[in-house]
């Protein structure tokens, strides 16, 4: 296991089920907004800005940051991995890739959400209740994980253009195709507390793509003013008998 330390936070290069719950770095004088974090594998870090986009000053011993614990956010994420004599690194090259993480306004408040998947765990959703603080609503946004499934990339957008960030989760692994295909959940809006629900409409939408998908990207690739789908897809061979990639697996909208 190799571990390579960035500021304050040690980044497992072979997945986070070694590591300890989910840590922020947070400006030592933020503003409430916008909001930047630290995430796991990215190691993405910025300074909060205020009205006038000037950066946080940094503190007497020059650091701009401080390491927010797990039990002051609430995100006690962990990317927790079981091996198996029939699932580990030898029978699935991918096995320590790791998960996703994706960053967006789910609520539509001006105040991000944190969207964190596991590869055996699947996705978890952290609403944002200011001041870096957050709370678990996967059960309650309707999100759920297929049974077996390997989940890797999650990425948000609006896919539908109702002005509402959807929800589009990658699925890979050494499991039967069902279990491959990639998720769309659409925003249902807030319910009765304030929190967004989601309802999985991937094979509506064209988009239950089942080619070993990494992670995905929507963006207007034609210029005609709608959203296209890029699906990245990974090699399917075990370590022990070589490497070869996919050349299939990629869905348009």
């Amino acid at each position: 296991m190799e571990v390579v330390k960035v500021g304050e936070v040690a980044v497992d290069h072979v997945g986070a089920q070694h590591a300890a719950p989910l840590r922020f770095l947070a400006p030592r004088h933020f503003l409430p907004a916008p909001l930047h974090f630290l995430m796991p594998a990215i190691c993405l870090v910025a300074a909060c800005s205020g009205a006038a986009g000037s950066a946080a000053a940094p503190a007497a011993d020059g650091r701009l940051f401080t390491l927010l614990p797990s039990s002051y956010t609430g995100v006690r994420f962990e990317n927790r991995l079981t091996e198996t004599n029939d699932l580990n690194v030898f029978t699935y090259r991918n096995f320590y890739n790791g998960g996703g993480v994706a960053i967006g306004d789910l609520t539509g408040d001006g105040l991000p959400e944190i969207v964190l998947t596991s590869n055996q765990g699947g996705p978890r959703l952290y609403l944002n209740e200011g001041k870096f603080h957050f709370r678990d609503v996967t059960d309650e946004a309707r999100l759920r994980n297929k049974e077996g499934s390997w989940t890797t990339g999650v990425t948000l957008a609006d896919v539908n253009g109702d002005g509402l960030l959807d929800i589009y989760i990658c699925k890979a692994g050494k499991v039967p195709g069902a279990l491959r295909a990639n998720e769309l959940w659409i925003n249902q809006g807030l319910d009765a507390h304030g929190v967004p629900t989601f309802v999985e409409m991937a094979a509506a939408y064209g988009v239950a793509d089942t080619g070993y998908s990494t992670q995905a990207l929507f963006f207007d690739y034609d210029r005609d003013g709608d959203l296209d789908l890029f699906v990245i897809t990974c090699a399917t061979r075990s370590a022990a008998t070589g490497c070869t990639a996919t050349t299939g697996g990629t869905s348009w909208t």
